[in-house]
Order: structure tokens, then sequence, then C-alpha cells
């Protein structure tokens, strides 16, 4: 068999167009696939970082709320150091309705008791004298604080001498924040 030049110049051509596509095309598009990539990879990378960045974000405003929250609940509640200004206020409260103190003191072991809480309940025994209303209306303006936490005992009594005029001895609990 005799080679013929016609099978060259048929075969020639497309061993040329073999040649290109092996030299030029494979590693160019390799090289875009590999780019592809990449980009995938940089914008699940963006993504991941904006939902980072979001829940940052959502956190602060979280933060931002409850500081907020606490300093709005706190605003009326006295600091620990400044117990002996707010009892002051407390004594203008029931000479403003008429009602006479007659003792005020405190209850030690409720202000030893909570040293490493944020918020600590003091007590105080108040023994007060004055009419009926005027003592309700002092304990009403007490119960509207802010501060006031409870009463945990309370008595009234009477002489037959001063009738119209009552004695009252409570035992009133306060919330005091320690900063």
């Amino acid at each position: 068999m005799k080679f013929k030049p016609i099978y060259l110049w048929a075969f020639l051509p497309a061993l040329i167009v073999i040649g290109w596509a092996i030299a030029f095309y494979v590693p160019v598009s390799s090289t875009n696939l590999l780019k592809e990539r990449e980009v995938t990879v940089i914008k699940a990378n963006r993504l991941a970082m904006e939902n980072e960045i979001n829940g940052l974000k959502a956190l602060r405003k979280k933060e931002g709320e409850i500081t907020f929250r606490i300093d709005s609940i706190s605003a009326g509640i006295p600091r620990y150091e400044d117990l002996p200004g707010f009892m002051k206020e407390i004594a203008k409260t029931a000479r403003g309705n008429g009602v006479f103190i007659e003792d005020f003191g405190s209850v030690f072991s409720s202000l030893e008791a909570g040293r490493a809480k944020p918020v600590t309940n003091p007590s105080f025994e108040i023994t007060v004298k004055g009419r009926f209303r005027q003592i309700g209306g002092f304990l009403e303006e007490v119960v509207n604080n802010k501060a006031f936490k409870g009463i945990q005992k309370m008595a009234l009594s009477y002489e037959d001498k001063q009738y119209p005029v009552l004695t009252g001895k409570f035992v009133m609990e306060f919330k005091a924040r320690r900063d």
C-alpha cells in the first residue's frame, strides 16, 4: 500500500486543530475553571462575613435595648451609697402628708445580706404618728416609689388619750443598686 498525499492534506488540518486545542484551549479553560472556583469561594466567604456582621449588628442593637431597659428600670432606684439621702426624701414625704416620724432605723441584717448582689433589699423600721388618712397617704406615696419592694411587718395602734392620732410601726423593704 502506497502512502497517498491526500491523507496528509486531510489529516494535517485535523492534527493542527487537535494540537491547538491541547496547547491553548485546555490550559485556558482550566484556568477559567480555577478562577470560577475562586470566585465561588470568595462569594461564600463574603456571605459568611455579611452574616457575621449582621449578627454583630443585631447583638449591638439588643445590647443597646438591654442597656436602655436597665437604665429605665434603675432610674428610680437609688444607689446603695445614696440610701441616706433617699431616706431623707421618705422623711420629707411623711412630713408632706402631715405624718410625724417618731423613730427611723435600719434592720442591720438586711444591710449586710446582699453584699455580692447588684441589687440589695435593705429594710428600715419606721414608726410614725398621724391620722389614719395621713398615714394612708404617706404609705400610698411610698408604695408608688420605684425603689419600694414591700412591707414586711405593719402594726397600727392608738392610745385613748390621743385617739384620732394613730401610731404605725412599719418594716419596709426597699431596692438599692450597687454600682
